[in-house]
């Protein structure tokens, strides 16, 4: 009998935490990577949709999309269709979605929040967890 093995939602079966960039510049990937690389973060990187949902295989902690606007459409929506993405929180850019009229309206549709490049940055590294405290020195003071 060959069984599946159950993941329950929000589990991690590595334990490690990941995070799904998703991201259609160089500079971007470098900036959001150099930001949350830390010990036991997996960072999965993406430029197109198809790379997207190789990295949406499995649980993801959260997801991080700086992609041009005209694209940001199919991405937020093939993001929300796939199973390890269904529930993950989404920051988006505000940069690039504020400079398009059009797409007023876009991210609460897909459950996915704004932040300005700092904020996206800092609440990253919030929801994927606190940094390894350095460990103390015992000694003479």
């Amino acid at each position: 009998m060959n069984m599946a093995i159950f993941q329950p939602p929000g589990v991690n079966p590595s334990g490690n935490r990941r995070v799904l960039v998703v991201s259609d510049t160089v500079e971007s990937l470098q900036r959001i990577r150099s930001a949350l690389v830390k010990n036991e973060v997996e960072i999965i990187f993406a430029s197109s949709p198809e790379e997207m949902c190789r990295g949406c295989c499995g649980w993801n902690d959260l997801v991080v999309v700086d992609i041009d606007p005209k694209r940001l459409t199919e991405i937020l929506g093939a993001l929300r269709r796939c199973a390890g993405c269904t529930k993950t929180p989404v920051l988006v850019e505000a940069s690039r979605v504020s400079a398009e009229p059009s797409l007023a309206g876009l991210l609460p549709t897909y459950r996915a929040m704004p932040c300005s490049a700092t904020d996206l940055l800092t609440l990253s590294r919030h929801i994927i967890g606190p940094e390894e405290p350095e460990p103390r020195r015992r000694g003479i003071l």
